[in-house]
């Protein structure tokens, strides 16, 4: 971030012509959710226990970040004929003893740290966002072609917030419209049970949204299914197993906290890839 210093008396009158013209009272202090460090990850797994993470055939531009959970028990990664454009970061020992003819363009790194605190503010931003009340959304194939942002509840963070009641849109296009109102989405899934299936479904952003404002917050262990798909969005299932198939996603899915995450012949891209990462 560049910051430009100017004269106090300049600063001054500009400041008096914002507050005249109305431009001073457009700014919001908060837009919504933020990932931190997180963004500059494609994938992140949990990976505990007996849980690992089994990519086969994928094509990933951007970062992988593996947990280091206590009692892990098999291998963390196992990689088939995948292609990683981007660097794989475990938080403990590298363990991908599974990989076979792979290739992954960046580093292998062992000991992240910052694989464990991102993690940890995914879990933290998941349970937090989860126990807020929102607009109930039941969304049937069909009966739902568009959510407007403003149609939610807005809550002090600056998100417009929605509760999934009920869920089915197999194969169906979905467009989130945030009215350029700035204000981030976040759709929760906190009803155990609905296990939320975006099979052959396309998920279309308009508005001034991006993949790293609209997030699909799986936030009570549900397993996540994304197959056949094509999604701008960012997907969060911490307790959850991801299973994703022959989808194109742009934005990050993280994920693998108490089942195998597996994903076969995707194509998922980091939207915001740090020169760092």
């Amino acid at each position: 971030m560049k910051i430009r210093l100017y004269s106090t008396g300049g600063l001054v009158i500009a400041m008096a012509l914002l507050g005249f013209l109305g431009f001073g009272q457009v700014a919001e202090a908060q837009t919504g959710f933020s990932l931190g460090d997180a963004t500059n990850f494609a994938i992140m797994d949990e990976g505990a226990g007996t849980d690992d993470l089994d990519m086969s055939g994928d094509t990933i531009t951007g970062s992988i970040g593996i947990g280091d959970p206590t009692g892990k028990t098999v291998t963390e990664l196992e990689l088939t004929g995948a292609t990683v454009t981007g660097n794989v970061d475990f938080a403990g020992a590298i363990d991908d003893s599974g990989t076979t003819s792979d290739t992954i363009k960046g580093t292998i790194t062992a000991t992240d740290s910052t694989v464990t605190t991102d993690l940890n503010y995914l879990n933290n931003l998941s349970t937090t966002l989860g126990a807020e009340s929102g607009t109930s959304l039941s969304i049937s194939r069909g009966t739902i072609e568009t959510i407007n942002a403003s149609s939610g509840k807005l809550d002090a963070s600056g998100n417009y917030v929605f509760n999934v009641s009920a869920f089915a849109l197999n194969g169906d296009t979905l467009t989130i419209n945030g009215q350029n109102l700035g204000h981030n989405v976040v759709i929760n899934f906190t009803n155990a049970g609905i296990n939320p299936d975006f099979t052959g479904s396309t998920i279309l952003l308009t508005g001034g949204l991006t993949a790293s404002t609209v997030l699909f917050n799986v936030a009570d262990g549900d397993t996540l299914t994304l197959q056949g798909m094509t999604i701008n969005a960012t997907f969060l299932d911490p307790t959850g197993a991801v299973n994703a198939s022959g989808s194109t996603i742009t934005g990050h899915v993280y994920g693998g906290g108490t089942s195998n995450s597996t994903y076969s012949g995707d194509t998922i891209t980091d939207n915001a890839i740090s020169p760092s990462k």
